[in-house]
């Protein structure tokens, strides 16, 4: 066997093993997509009909569910305002701390990292406490704080590699030009950092727009969440698979919507990082 023939051979099974990988991780979401056009006439039949009328039934019960829609809005909300004070916080302590030399700013790095390391059902009786004393149980503001808990250290984290990354001599020569100290991170370091930026926007988003746990602990009926309504079509006699089906493509789409349209900042980000 030559060499120009062992490297087709290895190129062709690195394909195939992408090619594996994708029909893998595309197969649930092809398999929920037929089930949310599927009739629900047809949807307990034995055995199973392979081939049918596909059918925008679902779509409609979902749409027309004010319950849902209200979640929906919640949702986006509760996600969007997650993501902006997590990128703008977690951006301005992760320049403290890359720039930082004494101990109380290592230490502090590593508390934000136990933090987030620490699991969520230990925060969910304190928060839920403090926020009823506070009367911001089922407020926006209230999903934020105890989302910023999850989303806030992965961002500082991951913004300190990068800022680390930035050379400290152009921020002392714009130090030197008269820039101040918050002129010199928003004009210099910010703009060397953007894919970081991208990359801790993107993951935000997914964990504050997928979060069930502590949305089901705070929220209640003016702020409850779209993963909250996905569990209210399952009951315990039945589960209306249709509408789920539906209603789980409707939540997914805009976070894999905006997935795609970030991609080359997240790629560039995360290859920025696997090199640090």
């Amino acid at each position: 066997m030559t060499a120009t023939l062992r490297k087709r051979i290895g190129k062709s099974a690195r394909y195939l093993v992408i090619l594996a990988v994708i029909i893998a991780g595309l197969l649930p979401l092809i398999y929920i997509a037929g089930l949310s056009v599927k009739p629900q006439i047809l949807m307990f039949t034995r055995p199973p009909v392979r081939l049918f009328t596909p059918s925008l039934e679902n779509y409609v019960k979902v749409l027309r569910d004010a319950r849902f829609l209200q979640a929906y809005r919640n949702t986006i909300i509760v996600a969007a305002l997650t993501v902006i004070t997590s990128v703008y916080l977690g951006m301005t302590c992760a320049y403290a701390l890359a720039r930082s030399r004494s101990r109380l700013g290592r230490a502090a790095g590593v508390w934000i990292l136990l933090v987030r390391m620490a699991p969520q059902v230990g925060f969910a009786l304190p928060f839920y406490i403090i926020l009823r004393r506070l009367q911001l149980l089922d407020t926006y503001p209230g999903l934020v704080l105890v989302y910023l808990t999850r989303t806030l250290p992965f961002v500082t984290w991951m913004m300190v590699g990068f800022i680390r990354n930035v050379p400290v001599a152009l921020e002392e020569s714009a130090r030197i030009d008269g820039c101040t100290r918050i002129g010199t991170l928003f004009r210099i370091t910010l703009p060397l950092s953007v894919p970081g930026l991208v990359t801790c926007a993107v993951f935000t988003t997914i964990m504050s727009w997928n979060e069930f746990f502590y949305a089901l602990v705070i929220s209640s009926r003016k702020t409850f969440t779209a993963p909250l309504v996905l569990r209210g079509y399952i009951s315990d006699t039945s589960v209306d698979w249709g509408v789920l089906a539906a209603a789980s493509l409707i939540v997914a789409m805009p976070v894999v919507i905006f997935g795609v349209l970030m991609r080359k900042g997240m790629i560039s980000g995360l290859a920025r990082g696997a090199l640090k």
